[in-house]
């Protein structure tokens, strides 16, 4: 009977020592803390919330850090950080280190501010060309449709309103969430009508991690279908 057990023992922690081998060939860094980088805002708060879910639900945990939107980029093309949370499509070409999870995480909206007395009332990009402008630092897609514009790259919303606020430049562009935040006590100022960009976002990994980018977008596809993306991701699609 004792040879038994042993026999049965010793199956058992072969198959496990198998199965062990299996998860750490597709995956080396399976059950670790993943150190996940992206912009500071207020509507990051929820999205990281969701994000921390995702590497769960692929039996990792993530903690995510807010940085300065160029810093976050920086820290996760160079290694230091090892995803970014929500960014537009594209953006490997700039940052070849980064791999895109083809399963967007998240929606988001960009408006424009200006003075009440300023007569400006389109938000057509090519309305704004003709504008000083000051728009939010690290956004790729306000840095990407501006480019041949006359801006100025501001690191907070905040500055940018009082820019606005001071005739130093005629249109602010940021995050529509920050232009409720900001403008909305101030009788001065008020936002464009409608917003003046619609985008989607991706969950970028470093390089590194390229192997649980197909784990992650079965992950997301199931978190849409279940509504825990939130309402923003549902109205985008």
């Amino acid at each position: 009977m004792l040879r038994g057990r042993i026999e049965v023992f010793s199956k058992t922690l072969i198959t496990a020592l198998v199965a062990t081998s299996i998860l750490l060939s597709i995956d080396p860094v399976f059950g670790t803390e993943f150190k996940i980088a992206t912009l500071d805002s207020d509507e990051a708060r929820p999205v990281a919330r969701r994000t921390k879910i995702l590497y769960e639900t692929i039996g990792h945990s993530a903690k995510v850090s807010f940085l300065p939107a160029r810093r976050s980029l920086a820290e996760v093309n160079a290694g230091r950080r090892d995803a970014e949370m929500a960014r537009i499509a594209g953006l490997e070409k700039e940052y070849p280190n980064l791999v895109r999870v083809p399963e967007p995480i998240y929606f988001t909206t960009y408006s424009a501010v200006v003075r009440k007395d300023s007569g400006i009332e389109s938000t057509s990009w090519g309305d704004l060309k003709s504008q000083k402008i000051a728009r939010a630092m690290g956004i790729q897609i306000l840095r990407i449709r501006t480019r041949d514009y006359m801006v100025e790259a501001v690191p907070s919303p905040k500055s940018i309103v009082k820019m606005v606020e001071r005739g130093r430049v005629n249109v602010g562009l940021m995050l529509t969430s920050d232009a409720e935040r900001f403008v909305a006590p101030n009788g001065e100022l008020k936002i464009l009508k409608p917003q003046i960009e619609d985008t989607v976002l991706y969950h970028y990994v470093h390089k590194r991690h390229v192997k649980i980018v197909p784990a992650l977008d079965k992950a997301l596809k199931e978190m849409r279908k279940d509504g825990l993306l939130g309402a923003h991701y549902i109205y985008a699609f």
